[in-house]
């Protein structure tokens, strides 16, 4: 848009009497005075997210705009996605405000005179540099909902509990350590997200059944509080193991001879294989007290490998045992061929144990295909979370018929299974690095692997 049309949008708007004006997206540097004719604007929308494009678009404002602070019937201000770098004082001069949206910013101090706006329901101030939440922010007392996350503050002031008609705080990837005693007392509070920050909780308690929500407030702060007071609690000794790996490498009988450390070990042909998965118990004493280990024994025949990521959990110990070889693939074979990628990761620990038998590809075009279905699964981890794990999935599907021998493999199903991959990407809005070669790379393996992928239009 050129300055002429800028002008003509905001004289047009002044003269009609219009109470909501968007020029977000514009690439904007400073607003034009002529804005400040516009006194009868409730709505001024500077940045906002895209619903048809599925982003963020903003300006390049890197001051509040003075002219912004003569709009005193503003009810509703978005700056979101800018460059601002400082809240001024004057901003109490926007009195009638009730909707506050300054995230993606370049913020660093919430100023006092933040707290002259009474009327304020919602403020949104995630994705910025903030350090520290100020007391004053207690006055606001029509507030609901106050979005901090991923900013850099290490504390919450107790004064917060001031905050009585406060439903969502949102204070999620800060470097919080500590949750003050009154935040008990907010009656009225009903969510409370502080995923990624280092406090002494337990992730799934952090967060709720999806990774991308918060979890239960009642849960979080009777766990935090409970375990504050040592005669509340007491330490528990136990852990869960999980033995995985390709079938026959030895995983059952490395859990009996962890059971038994007199346990003969048996020729291979005399250990029947696991079916699905056991769990066993291992008890030992550990600091006068009992040591409990829930050992997961996984059946490594192909046919169960899809089931494995369902049981795959942080905050585990994990023993990968492939079979003693010289193939240089044979690590990535197993860990692939577990499904572990993309399941495990956080505070797990995981060890590559080996065993004495060796393996083989089927040939060498199936560590081709593999190669590709490795990195089609690196992309595969960009995309948004209900699309990542379906792809993820129907990659895991591709895979176990690649790891068959060729005269087994079902081109049919290897084909609907990358047509359904193909359809999935194709309809994901969002842009996604190296998108490009995914595609490139699950019609290179159509290819290679011999199959024809059937037209499915887009999600």
């Amino acid at each position: 848009m050129t300055k002429e049309e800028l002008l003509q949008l905001i004289d047009s708007s002044a003269a009609e009497g219009q109470t909501e004006l968007d020029l977000a997206g514009l690439e904007l540097e400073e607003l034009p005075p002529e804005i400040g004719k516009c006194t009868q604007l409730e709505t001024l929308v500077l940045g906002k997210w895209d619903e048809q494009r599925l982003t963020w678009i903003g300006n390049k404002l890197t001051e509040f705009p003075d002219v912004v602070l003569q709009l005193t019937n503003l009810k509703i201000l978005y700056l979101s996605n800018n460059q601002i770098t400082v809240i001024p004082e004057a901003i109490a001069q926007l009195s009638n405000l009730t909707l506050l949206y300054l995230s993606n910013n370049q913020i660093t101090v919430i100023p006092e005179a933040i707290a002259q706006l009474s009327n304020l329901t919602l403020l949104y101030l995630w994705n910025n540099q903030i350090t520290v939440i100020p007391e004053a922010i207690a006055q606001l007392s029509n507030l609901t909902q106050l979005d901090l996350s991923n900013n850099q503050i290490t504390v919450i002031p107790e004064a917060i509990a001031q905050l009585s008609n406060l439903t969502q705080l949102n204070l999620w990837n800060n470097q919080i350590t500590v949750i003050p005693e009154a935040i008990r007392c907010m009656e009225k509070l009903e969510k409370l997200d502080l995923r990624g920050n280092p406090l002494p909780i337990p992730p799934e308690i952090l967060q709720g059944e999806k990774s991308y929500e918060a979890g239960d407030l009642r849960t979080i702060l009777d766990f935090y509080f409970q375990t504050r007071n040592p005669d509340d609690c007491e330490e528990l000794y136990e852990a869960k193991l999980l033995i995985v790996g390709e079938g026959v490498a030895g995983k059952t009988t490395l859990a009996k001879k962890l059971l038994n450390p007199d346990y003969q070990l048996p020729e291979q042909e005399q250990e029947p294989s696991t079916e699905g998965i056991d769990v066993l118990r291992w008890k030992f004493p550990h600091n006068g007290k009992t040591f409990r280990v829930h050992i997961w024994d996984f059946g490594g025949q192909e046919i169960y490998h899809a089931t494995h990521q369902f049981f795959l959990t942080e905050r585990s110990f994990y023993i990968l045992l492939t079979e003693d070889s010289s193939e240089t693939n044979n690590f990535q074979n197993a860990f692939q061929g577990a499904n572990f990628s993309g399941n495990i990761g956080g505070s797990s620990n995981t060890a590559q144990v080996s065993g004495n038998q060796s393996v083989h590809n089927n040939n060498a075009n199936t560590a081709e295909l593999l190669k590709l279905i490795s990195s089609m699964r690196q992309t595969a981890a960009q995309f948004p979370e209900d699309e990542r794990e379906e792809v993820l999935m129907e990659i895991g599907n591709v895979e176990a018929q690649l790891n068959k021998p060729a005269d087994k493999r079902s081109l049919k199903l290897i084909a609907k299974k990358l047509a359904v991959i193909l359809a999935i990407a194709a309809g994901i809005a969002s842009p996604i690095a190296n998108i490009t070669d995914f595609t490139n790379n699950v019609t290179d393996l159509a290819q290679k692997a011999g199959v024809e992928i059937p037209m499915r239009s887009a999600r």
